[in-house]
């Protein structure tokens, strides 16, 4: 037996240390050598204080050996090269003073414990700072265990959770339930690796919060049937609150883009669209979902149009430019051909790098129409224009000659007659003259305008009233000064309509009109003076609005209209005032050039 004994002590893979009642090593095993990096030798000259990892004399492991006969305990030790090993120890006494050890190297399992323990906390540690909600489900039971966090997030306290799984499923919101129970079923068939749920669960409050539901079955039976799974709440809360407002605020964008008359619309490289407002659906005949994803070749009904828009859209996604289509024809869905104005400009979808073009076309048929009709009333005003400059006024012309041939052929007691007639023929000019001026100022509303000096308009007008109109004193007060003003060729029909009216519109035996000039830094104000029966003040703010005509006037009321028209567009101003003792004052200034 004692054999055996021996070769077992030799044999055993498990360290064994025999020492005395002072600690001393008596015998030592291979193992045992083998285990602290000794040779026999040097082991059986150590305490067991030498490799104690306690600093003390006498050991507490074999302290309490000799005090109560055996002891079992995990500890460490020293190895000869420094490092800790981690054994469990099995010491017995045997009553003659010695002990014997049976020491089991615990170094690799001790270092998973370790390894585990620390992967725990970590987990803890971010399980608290993500605020996760953990729960655990018995399927054997309907139980389900959660952690502080998952309660907390409800606003209750862990003492408050009911852990039936019936009371959990109450908590989750009506519309949702289904839903997370398809998923859960899904899982648990083994149709899906995960439980992955978005719902809500009610809170403490009677509210509402949503989570995301993560979880998996971590344990089955023998049969395989599921016995654990074990997942994670994740408060999301802000995120779908966030992802609504945003959908709301999509909603509202998309009502707003629908309201919209002109079509709007977003398509890729591809020539694909990605977008669409309800104007293009109209406008192709097709419900939005059968544009979107379609190309114009496979919607429109003209070949020659949609390479046209492909152009178009591939010159604004190249050149990274807006472009404008001024005038581009469009076969709708009802066979009508409709003209629109374009913009196309470059567009990066949200959430795509893919290029695109983002375009928005404005209807202009019935504008084009109107344009058309205009420039036809433009071709009507101009012939009309010719005549009167041409047809009438010669024929007036004709008039006024023969009448002073026959001055002094016909008798006295017609004379009167004679000179009705060639007053008349004056004033058919001077209309004639005045609706000329008011259709070249319609005729050409956009004319440049160019610095001309003053001084030669101005007295080119006086000249021109004191030739047609001998009975009248016209005078001058001080100088014209030499100044340039920012104007047309049509600044003189300015004056002459002014002088005109002053002359015309007066009642006095002799009409006294006064030209007066003031330049100042930046204006210069041309003052025409008469004395006639002025102008009452209910008719100063409206005389010269198209039509209206002076006090007691037969005039067509369009002179004082086109010298009002006339400066707006120059950028000046003209006012009436009363003159003294009588009479009135039209002051035009003008902004020098």
């Amino acid at each position: 037996m004692e054999g055996s004994y021996q070769t077992y002590f030799e044999k055993s893979p498990v360290a064994v240390f025999v020492v005395d009642e002072d600690g001393t090593y008596l015998e030592v095993n291979p193992a045992a050598c083998e285990l602290v990096g000794c040779s026999e030798s040097e082991l059986l000259s150590k305490n067991v204080s030498d490799l104690s990892t306690s600093g003390e004399s006498t050991p507490p492991s074999f302290q309490h050996v000799r005090e109560t006969g055996r002891v079992q305990t995990e500890l460490q030790i020293q190895h000869s090269e420094g490092h800790l090993i981690d054994v469990l120890l099995d010491a017995v006494s045997l009553g003659d003073g010695t002990f014997v050890g049976y020491v089991r190297d615990i170094t690799d399992r001790k270092e998973r414990e370790r390894e585990v323990e620390s992967l725990k906390e970590r987990l803890e540690l971010a399980v608290d700072a993500a605020n996760l909600g953990v729960w655990d489900w018995d399927l054997e039971t309907d139980t389900v265990q959660f952690n502080d966090q998952w309660a907390t997030m409800l606003g209750y306290s862990a003492s408050e959770i009911d852990s039936a799984l019936d009371a959990w499923k109450s908590r989750v919101h009506p519309a949702d339930r289904e839903l997370v129970m398809e998923a859960v079923d899904a899982h648990l068939a083994g149709e899906t690796a995960y439980i992955d749920t978005e719902h809500r669960l009610q809170t403490a409050d009677g509210g509402w919060k949503w989570v995301r539901d993560i979880g998996h079955i971590t344990e089955r039976g023998a049969n395989g049937d599921p016995k654990r799974a074990v997942g994670i709440h994740q408060d999301i809360d802000e995120r779908k609150r966030a992802e609504q407002e945003l959908e709301a605020a999509h909603d509202r964008l998309r009502q707003v883009i629908d309201l919209v008359p002109d079509l709007i619309f977003v398509k890729n490289r591809a020539g694909e669209y990605l977008l669409v407002n309800d104007a293009v659906c109209e406008a192709y005949g097709r419900p939005a979902e059968e544009i979107i994803g379609r190309t114009d070749q496979e919607l429109l009904f003209t070949e020659e149009h949609p390479k046209a828009f492909r152009e178009d859209d591939l010159a604004v996604i190249e050149s990274g430019e807006p472009k404008t289509i001024p005038e581009e024809d469009l076969v709708t869905a009802d066979g009508e051909t409709r003209v629109f104005h374009t913009t196309k400009i470059p567009y990066e979808p949200s959430g795509s790098d893919d290029d695109a073009v983002l375009g928005y076309a404005r209807d202009i048929t019935e504008l084009k129409a109107y344009e058309r009709q205009i420039e036809t009333q433009r071709d009507n005003l101009e012939v009309l224009n010719q005549i009167v400059r041409h047809d009438i006024r010669n024929d007036l012309q004709l008039v006024l000659a023969y009448a002073d041939l026959l001055h002094d052929s016909v008798e006295e007691s017609a004379s009167g007659h004679l000179h009705t007639l060639q007053n008349a023929a004056q004033d058919a000019v001077a209309i004639t003259r005045t609706a000329r001026d008011v259709t070249e100022v319609l005729l050409q509303s956009g004319a440049d305008r160019a610095p001309t000096r003053l001084r030669p308009v101005l007295e080119g007008a006086i000249d021109s009233a004191r030739s047609n109109h001998e009975h009248a004193a016209i005078q001058v007060e001080g100088s014209i000064p030499e100044v340039s003003v920012l104007v047309d060729d049509l600044l003189e029909s300015v004056f002459r309509n002014l002088l005109q009216n002053a002359v015309i519109h007066n009642d006095q035996e002799l009409p006294e009109v006064t030209v007066t000039t003031t330049a100042g830094k930046e204006t210069v104000a041309v003052s025409i003076a008469d004395n006639g029966p002025g102008v009452p003040d209910e008719q100063k703010a409206e005389i010269f609005e198209e039509g209206v005509q002076g006090l007691d006037s037969e005039g067509t009321g369009l002179g004082l209209y086109l010298v009002e028209t006339l400066i707006d567009r120059y950028g000046g101003s003209v006012q009436v005032e009363d003159n003294e003792p009588r009479g009135a004052v039209f002051t035009v200034e003008l902004p020098l050039a």
